[in-house]
C-alpha cells in the first residue's frame, strides 16, 4: 500500500537517472546495488550502468543483462575503460531522465531516496539537490557513521567534497558544463559540482540520509589511498 501510494504521489515528477559505472564489481556488491535501486518506493527512475570490467569479469555484465531483460529502467552498455570521469560521462549519453544522480557500484540507494529526491526538486525547482548520506561495512541497518550536511555552505565546499551521495542536478546543466573532466579523476565529482554550482549559484539540501556509502580497501570512503 505505500509502494502504491508513493507512486501514485510520484506521478508527474521527474526522472532521475542514476548513472553507475561499473568496473570488475564483486557480485554479492553489485546484486545489493541493484535491489536497492529497483526496490525504490517511487517509479521515476532510470538506471544507467556503463560496464568497463575486464575479460575475467564476465559475470558482471551477465549479471546486469538479466536485470535489464525484466526492468525497462535499467540500461546496459559495454565499454572500453577509459576512467571514471569518461565511463560516467558515457553513461549520461544514454540517460533519458530530466535528472541526472551519480551513484557507486559498491553502494546502496535507501528505499526513498529517489521519493525524497524528485518530490524536494518537484516542490523547489532546484536544478542541483544533495541529500545527508551513512557509511557502512556490513549492512546499511548498522552504518558506522552518519554525515549530516549543512545546508549550502560555499566556504565549505571550497576546501571539501561535503556534498558527495547523494547529488542530482538537472541533465541539461552537466551537459552545459560539459559533464565531468578525466585529468579530474579521483576529485572528479567535486569538481563538477564547483562547476554545476558556478552556473546556478547555490544547491538545495535534502537532510535525511539516503544514501549508504560502503567502507571497504577499494572505496575513497575507506582512504584516499584507493
Amino acid at each position: 500500500a505505500q509502494r502504491a501510494d508513493a507512486a501514485a504521489r510520484a506521478d508527474g515528477w521527474p526522472t532521475i537517472s542514476i548513472l553507475t559505472p561499473l568496473y570488475n564489481t564483486p557480485p554479492q556488491f553489485l546484486q545489493q546495488f541493484l535491489d536497492s535501486v529497483q526496490a525504490q518506493t517511487a517509479p521515476n527512475w532510470q538506471l544507467v550502468l556503463v560496464d568497463a570490467s575486464d575479460g575475467a569479469h564476465p559475470d558482471v555484465g551477465e549479471t546486469v543483462r538479466t536485470r535489464a531483460a525484466q526492468d525497462k529502467r535499467i540500461v546496459y552498455a559495454k565499454i572500453e575503460n577509459k576512467g571514471i570521469a569518461a565511463n560516467t560521462n558515457e553513461a549520461a549519453k544514454l540517460a533519458a531522465g530530466e535528472y541526472l544522480a551519480l551513484a557507486d557500484h559498491d553502494d546502496m540507494l535507501a528505499p526513498h531516496a529517489v521519493y525524497c529526491m524528485s518530490k524536494a526538486l518537484a516542490e523547489t525547482g532546484a536544478a542541483f539537490a544533495y541529500s545527508d548520506e551513512a557509511l557502512f561495512e556490513k549492512t546499511p541497518e548498522h552504518p558506522r557513521v552518519g554525515h549530516f550536511k549543512p545546508d549550502y555552505a560555499p566556504e565549505y565546499l571550497m576546501a571539501v567534497n561535503y556534498i558527495c551521495h547523494l547529488a542530482v542536478f538537472r541533465r541539461e546543466l552537466f551537459e552545459q558544463v560539459g559533464g565531468e573532466r578525466p585529468e579530474c579523476d579521483g576529485s572528479q565529482d567535486h569538481d563538477l559540482f564547483l562547476r554545476l554550482i558556478e552556473q546556478v549559484g547555490g544547491a538545495a539540501h535534502v537532510p535525511q540520509v539516503l544514501y549508504y556509502w560502503r567502507v571497504h580497501a577499494g572505496s575513497t570512503s575507506g582512504g584516499t589511498d584507493a
